[in-house]
């Protein structure tokens, strides 16, 4: 007879597993790069700021925190077509060269879990 302990670990074991498998489906494995085409539906000015980011680890020492820099950014909204919706920011040289309404092409890969979540990760855009 096994013991609790054991029992515990096994299915713990039994379902942690399947939950990694879902989430390396999900994030990890390697999908193909597809284009496409869209409409900028919108186009938002991002100001610069500063993100602060406290690292830590299992036994809480104190650590110095780290200032990332996030530089001023627009982010377009993208109607493309037969995809969905999706999002892409652009620093702001390379912006000017986009309008809302202007059609573009894109590159993008598709993640998810089939039906359930579908998301879309906008790699490049250029006037088209």
């Amino acid at each position: 007879m096994p013991r609790p302990f054991v029992l515990m670990q096994i299915t713990l074991a039994a379902v942690a597993a399947p939950a990694a498998l879902i989430l390396w489906f999900a994030f990890v494995r390697q999908v193909p790069e597809q284009t496409g085409s869209g409409t900028i539906q919108a186009k938002t000015f991002l100001d610069a700021h500063t993100i602060t980011r406290y690292p830590s680890n299992a036994i809480r020492q104190s650590w110095t925190p780290n200032q990332i820099r996030i530089n001023e950014a627009y982010v377009f909204d993208l109607n493309l077509d037969g995809v969905g919706q999706a999002m892409f920011a652009l620093d702001t040289i390379g912006s000017k060269a986009y309008e809302v309404g202007q059609k573009v092409a894109v590159r993008y890969e598709v993640r998810g879990l089939g039906p359930l979540w579908k998301k879309i990760r906008v790699k490049g855009m250029e006037p088209g």
